[in-house]
């Protein structure tokens, strides 16, 4: 969870003493982050239809999102509950932009080769939203954080030059420790297991 995303549900909670909290989301990633926290929660998927809702913009685009999926869990029965529990509702929206493109799902894996090819030649954004809403008061807090990563593939370039007689070897092969692919963690991960 970005540091934003801490903030938000920081200042949510002091603002409403929240008694429960519903992950408005499908996502296992997004479940197992809360649950690496330590965050007692439900899941409710809002069900939205995220293509009738499009802006050029990836910010505004992910913070739409984000807050449509609040708006159509207050439209469903049990946000009456919600509301008399103190419930917090988290919601949120993440694409990946490269080149100043927002990029959809890949349709195949020729196109999910495509997009890699091209991450290699400009770094790729992840734009993510994430919006709290007090299922009381409709009250919102929001933040969008974008978080850019650099590839370096030497060996796909290669390849598609036609060079496909190759040893690869790593830098592990001859004792050398190279920095690893950055993951997302929490930092109770981070105590318990650093050799991470």
């Amino acid at each position: 969870m970005s540091a934003a995303a801490s903030a938000l549900l920081a200042a949510a909670s002091a603002s409403c003493v929240p008694s429960r909290l519903v992950l408005g989301s499908g996502s296992g990633s997004r479940a197992a982050i809360l649950r690496e926290l330590g965050l007692p929660f439900t899941v409710s998927k809002p069900g939205i239809d995220e293509k009738a809702i499009r802006f050029a913009d990836p910010h505004q685009l992910v913070l739409a999102l984000g807050k449509a999926k609040a708006e159509a869990l207050l439209a469903k029965p049990e946000a009456a509950a919600w509301a008399a529990e103190r419930t917090l509702l988290l919601t949120g929206d993440q694409v990946v932009v490269c080149g100043g493109d927002i990029l959809e799902k890949p349709e195949s894996e020729a196109e999910a080769r495509r997009f890699i090819a091209a991450f290699a030649r400009t770094p790729p954004s992840t734009v993510g939203s994430c919006v709290v809403t007090d299922a009381r008061s409709g009250r919102q807090w929001a933040a969008v954080d974008v978080a850019t990563v650099t590839f370096y593939n030497e060996l796909n370039t290669l390849k598609e030059q036609g060079i496909t007689d190759l040893t690869v070897f790593t830098p592990d092969d001859y004792g050398v420790t190279t920095q690893q692919d950055s993951f997302i963690t929490s930092e109770k991960i981070a105590t318990e297991k650093p050799e991470l």
